[in-house]
């Protein structure tokens, strides 16, 4: 998903199929993110391959 910037009515998309996600993992412990999953702290890009999608369950805690 990307920004809506510049769509119309009436315009063609394409939907993709895939899930809203966002980057998870140890790497964005105390960043900022909006709502697809873009850093807005200004601290740079996250250093993480791994993406969750936005509605699942919670992990396990222990």
């Amino acid at each position: 998903m990307s920004a809506t910037d510049g769509l119309a009515r009436g315009m063609e998309v394409i939907d993709t199929g895939a899930p809203l996600s966002v980057p998870v993992g140890g790497a964005t412990l105390g960043l900022i993110f909006n709502l697809l999953g873009e850093p807005v702290d200004n601290l740079g890009p996250v250093d993480t391959r791994t993406i969750s999608p936005i509605h699942r369950y919670a992990p396990a805690f222990i």
